[in-house]
């Protein structure tokens, strides 16, 4: 089995809870996420986005996984930062195949970042100049 073949299983295997998930609004401004997020999560998110996105490849489970690992934020705020990463793959995986570039980051704010921060209550920060 090629790679994109298994990729796009993956990917498509892992989009079921869409259906039969509740849209969450605002689940990381709490206590605790938040200090996260205003002392290392906005600085590092970049980095860790990037990082989980590469070896998860967008899959939810895995992206949450690695978020939660990452910044310790609560599951029900990591669940955010995996719709993120499910909504990059499948909107921008042409344009972000080559990492972390111009053209990428001009889809995802495009296509997810609203959903993000939706869910979230957080703003996706500015690409690092």
């Amino acid at each position: 089995m090629n790679w994109l073949y298994g990729l796009m299983l993956l990917h498509f295997n892992s989009s079921d809870k869409l259906f039969k998930s509740v849209k969450i609004q605002s689940a990381c401004i709490n206590e605790k996420d938040q200090y996260i997020w205003n002392t290392t999560g906005r600085v590092d998110f970049r980095e860790y986005m990037n990082s989980c996105g590469s070896s998860c490849i967008g899959n939810y489970e895995c992206t949450v996984a690695c978020v939660k690992k990452a910044e310790n934020y609560s599951d029900t705020c990591c669940s955010c930062f995996g719709d993120l990463g499910e909504c990059s793959v499948k909107n921008c995986f042409t344009k972000c195949f080559s990492g972390d570039t111009p053209p990428c980051e001009e889809c995802i704010s495009e296509k997810c970042d609203n959903s993000f921060t939706n869910c979230s209550g957080l703003d996706v920060p500015s690409p690092k100049k």
